[in-house]
């Protein structure tokens, strides 16, 4: 194997090794405690490409269910509903229009 596809490994595996740690992270290990609605709506968010489990619970913080985030997206035209997703507080920063319109195109499609 060549040198530069044994460092694209290296890579992929240090990606899978982040998201595993997201994810491990984030779940309890006494399965019954993952029920909770907030944890499954993090992990729906989550499966976003580009959504982290932080951004995930930035989103949750300000929709406090899908259904409600849903009808937020609905309710308005895709600009704008992109535009109120994208300034969720996600720490020091924004959620941003990427991954904003990324989860209006997920949970608009239906």
């Amino acid at each position: 194997m060549k040198r530069a596809e044994a460092g694209e490994l290296d890579g992929d595996r240090k990606n899978q090794k982040r998201a595993a740690d997201g994810y491990a992270g984030a779940v309890n290990p006494k399965k019954a405690k993952n029920m909770d609605g907030d944890m499954v709506f993090k992990m729906m968010l989550a499966t976003v490409p580009g959504v982290s489990l932080s951004k995930a619970a930035s989103v949750v913080a300000s929709y406090p269910n899908p259904a409600a985030l849903v009808d937020m997206i609905r309710s308005r035209p895709e600009k704008a509903a992109i535009k109120q997703i994208a300034a969720v507080e996600c720490g020091a920063r924004k959620l941003g229009p990427a991954a904003a319109s990324k989860i209006v195109k997920v949970f608009s499609t239906g």
